[in-house]
């Protein structure tokens, strides 16, 4: 998350019954700095799948882990942070999806990833202190007035 930028932060457990939280304080934040619903559409979507991921596919124990979310206004674009300590994954890399395939061709998973990567503009990942560290950045639509 930019240093000097004010920031939301929000901390989760890794229990999918969390993902209601997580909705709540996007579309909070998206009111709060009046950002357009297609794009707090967007941002829960992606961040619905890259959570879902962390706690369905992330840990190799059953104790209680914590996922932090950040969200910042940054001119004409929302940056997210998502920072867990799940196994090492990067999302950022492409992800190749034939999505010409019929349903009974097509490869188990991916779909989530491919729409993280249509609907965001930018990802980047690093591995840290034992963390995935993942940032997104949404370039907003323009606020008519």
């Amino acid at each position: 998350m930019p240093e000097s930028l004010p920031h939301d932060r929000l901390r989760l457990r890794n229990q999918l019954d969390e993902l209601d939280r997580l909705h709540t304080f996007v579309s909070n934040y998206g009111e709060q700095q009046q950002i357009a619903a297609e794009d707090s559409f967007a941002i829960t979507l992606a961040l619905d799948e890259l959570v879902t991921n962390v706690i369905v596919h992330g840990y190799d124990d059953t104790a209680e882990h914590e996922i932090l979310i950040g969200l910042c206004t940054d001119g004409d674009s929302v940056v997210v942070e998502v920072e867990d300590d799940a196994r090492p994954f990067d999302p950022s890399q492409s992800v190749a999806v034939n999505l010409s395939a019929n349903l009974e061709e097509r490869a188990i998973g991916g779909l989530g990833l491919h729409l993280v990567h249509r609907t965001m503009d930018q990802l980047t990942y690093r591995r840290a202190d034992g963390k995935n560290h993942l940032q997104l950045r949404k370039r907003l639509s323009p606020r008519l007035t």
